[in-house]
């Protein structure tokens, strides 16, 4: 019976792990994503700025 107990832990043991590489794999990757967000904003914001400036010329 304790043989089968050891079975079943190491199993499950092996399914923890996985999973706990998958989030640290995606804990990552959304901190990658939020790291580059001040980048886009910069860049849209100044994409913008010169559409209007533009525009504002031509008026």
């Amino acid at each position: 019976m304790a043989s089968m107990f050891n079975d079943t832990t190491a199993i499950s043991t092996t399914a923890t792990v996985n999973q706990t590489e998958a989030s640290e794999g995606l804990r990552i990757a959304r901190y990658c994503a939020l790291d580059e967000l001040p980048g886009l904003v910069f860049g849209v914001m100044t994409v913008v700025w010169i559409v209007f400036s533009l525009a504002k010329l031509t008026l």
